[in-house]
């Protein structure tokens, strides 16, 4: 497995985490976060984070 596979797998766990709190899932929080319906507490910019980063590393397995 690949570090950019491992990292996909650790920010899936934390993601899916951070769904099970909120009872969210991801999608939903990113339309819901970029809209400004959620408030500033730090748990949301700390998903942010977690989703930007699996993003960052799913974009660089398909240009692998």
């Amino acid at each position: 497995m690949s570090e950019n596979e491992l990292k996909i797998e650790n920010y899936t766990d934390r993601l899916r985490k951070f769904e099970e709190k909120h009872n969210m899932k991801s999608n939903i929080f990113i339309r819901e976060f970029e809209a400004g319906s959620l408030s500033d507490d730090e748990d949301w910019f700390d998903w942010l984070f977690v989703w930007e980063a699996w993003k960052k590393h799913q974009r660089k397995i398909t240009l692998s």
